[in-house]
């Protein structure tokens, strides 16, 4: 076989494997923010700008205090609560999918598949200028098969990063082949990149990670003067100057809660949690291990790895977070730089400096997206400069076999070839597969919850639903929405007294009241409800809030760090036909039976089906 027939057998290969590994993902459905932008393209969320899409909470007191009567918002979100992300090109995109293929998940998610083709092909071409057809096919095998692209094929809210993607690497393909060659495009070289960079953005503030690729290339990869240098950069510059004044202009951020953070707002704390926050997201992107403390909690558990990074008995979060990146950062320098001093010693002089200035550009892209916690979702571009180092690392290896090097060294390199090979092809398969399929079985769950016999048999029109406690974010805020898109009758109104999977007591005080009790830690201090409420700006005892159909109290707090029990004080009685009261049991959501007044009755921990 011919080293050309080869190429193309390896890249048919990749196209094959992520043909198994994706297309189940065609039927996930819609997830979550999915179900909040068809409610808005459908005007059942207010008037909204079918190129705003991602405008959730516009932080004006208004718009919140209506999300909060209608449920769309649990009733603690701070009153001047806003989550808006700037990406018109994303939101066009989307209300094209809906006005289209109305409610056609999977025409959607085509749609969604021709981006992530796009990605892989535009990386493709840009890493083969870089170096070489056989490193750029290696890594793009390795950048495929990632657990990032889990997120990318099953959730449409997420194409913003393919669209921000496709665009931010096809520019650096322009600005790179401009730098080598620059009448390639006829003198207009740097007004085609300036149109690429304006997609990019217009797609999203993903973009920005683009943006530091060209950095590093700029510092380790341009050969040209400095002055050359910085002036080259001034279309990526043009574009994010204008980003950021329409992010600005269009109330762009998050304010109110403390998972995201806002860099522009909240420049101190943004810089703080870079601290323990870059290092979790760059074990995750080298080594695979799970980014969210949640989740490594989760996949590690059974051995033993979780308890022993993350001690149980260590309460403070930000003591565990550092803990958590101190072990990601250590292990990941254990054999990312013994396999560089090796493998380099293999690659040609080009290739070693496109090696350096991708793998610093990875490094950098992690910096801007350290605004939100670590999430496997946002990681597909700092994924990128590590896929290159896994491709020229393996390659360099079947090099060293070729050479005279000594025995010692390509066992060695073997030995670190092999586990980079286990890392980001077989384990990462594997993990992107196991997301997947918990993606899917997490829809199901989410379709039964509602779609129970002893809930779809209830008479909702025009009632106010009030739903005892939730197990997480999806059952939380967009009930509405989801009865709405599984074409339910939907109720006038959705209101949870309690989110996260804890135990709670609930007395009825009066006709008209109901005293909710969590058992054990504070209300409103898990990763989704302090989404909505800073912990440092908790509702503390005496405090009320006006949600509509009910005004809470708090009675108590604990220490400061949030509610222990609420009073909730409903317009009418409980009796009264138009309030419909449900629970969470084994198969999703059912009737509550109200206890007599004066009544204590214990909640389970709701937990989806």
């Amino acid at each position: 076989m011919t080293p050309q027939r080869a190429l193309w057998g390896a890249l048919a290969a990749i196209a094959v494997v992520c043909g198994v590994l994706y297309i189940p993902g065609l039927d996930a459905g819609f997830l979550a923010d999915d179900l909040f932008q068809i409610s808005m393209l459908e005007k059942r969320m207010g008037s909204y700008s079918v190129a705003h899409l991602y405008a959730f909470a516009p932080g004006d007191a208004a718009t919140n205090a209506a999300h909060v009567q209608r449920g769309s918002l649990p009733w603690w979100t701070h009153p001047e609560f806003r989550f808006v992300m700037v990406r018109p090109l994303s939101s066009l995109l989307l209300s094209l999918d809906h006005f289209v293929f109305p409610r056609q998940a999977f025409a959607h998610h085509l749609h969604s598949a021709v981006w992530f083709a796009a990605v892989l092909g535009t990386g493709y071409l840009l890493l083969r200028r870089l170096l070489g057809s056989w490193i750029a096919a290696v890594s793009i095998g390795s950048f495929a098969v990632d657990e990032t692209m889990t997120w990318m094929v099953a959730w449409l809210a997420n194409r913003c990063a393919l669209v921000c993607t496709v665009f931010a690497l096809t520019a650096l393909w322009v600005h790179i082949r401009s730098a080598r060659d620059p009448d390639a495009f006829r003198g207009r070289g740097s007004l085609v990149e300036l149109l690429l960079w304006v997609g990019a953005f217009a797609g999203g503030e993903y973009a920005v990670g683009g943006v530091a690729y060209l950095g590093a290339f700029m510092l380790l990869g341009d050969g040209r003067s400095w002055k050359t240098r910085i002036l080259s950069m001034w279309p990526a510059a043009v574009a994010l100057l204008a980003f950021v004044t329409a992010y600005i202009m269009l109330g762009g951020g998050v304010y109110g809660g403390t998972t995201y953070v806002d860099p522009f707002r909240e420049t101190g704390q943004f810089i703080r949690v870079m601290g323990h926050r870059v290092p979790r997201m760059a074990g995750e992107v080298w080594s695979n291990w799970a980014g969210e403390s949640e989740r490594f909690w989760l996949r590690y558990a059974q051995s033993g790895l979780s308890e022993r990074v993350m001690p149980p008995d260590i309460k403070d979060l930000g003591v565990q977070a550092y803990r958590h990146a101190t072990f990601a950062i250590a292990t990941t320098l254990a054999w990312v730089v013994p396999l560089w001093l090796l493998a380099r010693r293999h690659w040609t002089q080009d290739e070693r400096r496109s090696v350096r200035w991708l793998v610093l550009g990875s490094c950098f892209a992690l910096l801007p997206i350290s605004a939100i916690p670590p999430a496997t979702r946002a990681l597909m571009l700092p994924n990128f400069g590590a896929a290159a180092f896994v491709g020229a690392s393996l390659v360099a290896t079947v090099r060293a076999w070729k050479t005279g090097d000594s025995v010692l060294r390509r066992v060695v390199l073997t030995g670190l070839a092999l586990l980079v090979g286990w890392l980001h092809f077989v384990r990462e398969f594997g993990y992107t597969r196991e997301h997947l399929d918990a993606i899917l079985g997490a829809q199901r769950a989410y379709a039964q919850f509602y779609r129970n016999e002893a809930f779809a048999a209830l008479d909702l029109r025009d009632k106010h639903v009030v739903v005892v406690a939730t197990p997480g974010l999806v059952t939380g805020i967009h009930g509405v929405s989801m009865m709405h898109v599984l074409g339910m009758q939907a109720p006038k109104t959705w209101h949870v007294l309690g989110i996260g999977p804890r135990p709670y007591t609930l007395r009825r005080v009066g006709k008209r009241k109901l005293e909710l009790s969590s058992v054990g830690g504070a209300m409103h201090h898990t990763p989704q409800e302090i989404l909505f409420r800073n912990p440092y700006d908790a509702l503390k005892k005496g405090d009320q809030v006006e949600a509509g159909l009910f005004k809470a109290k708090v009675l108590n707090d604990r220490n400061g760090s949030g509610p222990g029990s609420v009073l909730f004080e409903f317009l009418w009685s409980l009796d009264d036909p138009r309030i419909v009261v449900v629970e969470v049991g084994p198969t999703g959501l059912r009737p509550f039976a109200l206890p007599a007044v004066g009544k204590l009755v214990p909640i389970s921990p709701p937990a989806l089906p």
